[in-house]
């Protein structure tokens, strides 16, 4: 990576407004006094482990760090991407097929992962944009086979 990514990088994780955003570890599933089943959430973040609930959320907010804890990784891997593009470490190409993978598989929606995007300063427009052309290129290669 080279130094210009590398600054652009820092600056893109020292910005205040970006939100954080983890996968949260749960371990320790067990019955709790009530009835319902608790667990222990460790944040990906800061490594904080508290007791939750164990269903019935999908993210939940890290007390030590403010970080969003997500249930599954989607979403902390497609502001990774994001990232790394946005610091010029990652290739646009690349960054989208892997934030499309996530959609594809079902995990998130084109919508959910546009919003995270506008927080590195790549316009809703540009993420629609680019799935059309991966849209576009599939199409292309699925006939390009079948012909």
């Amino acid at each position: 990576m080279s130094t210009q990514a590398i600054n652009r990088f820092r600056a893109i994780n020292a910005n205040p407004n970006r939100t954080k955003r983890a996968e949260a570890f749960l371990k320790n599933k067990r019955m709790s006094i009530g009835g319902s089943y608790v667990c222990d959430v460790t944040c990906g973040e800061c490594n904080d482990t508290a007791a939750a609930a164990f269903g019935g959320w999908d993210a939940i907010a890290c007390s030590q760090c403010g970080a969003e804890m997500y249930r599954h990784e989607a979403i902390p891997e497609i502001d990774s991407y994001y990232r790394l593009y946005a610091a010029g470490a990652c290739d646009k190409w690349h960054a989208f097929a892997q934030i499309f993978a996530y959609i594809d598989s079902s995990r998130v929606t084109l919508k959910q992962a546009a919003k995270i995007g506008t927080e590195y300063w790549v316009p809703e427009s540009a993420t629609y944009e680019m799935r059309q052309r991966f849209n576009a290129l599939d199409a292309a290669g699925k006939d390009a086979v079948t012909s």
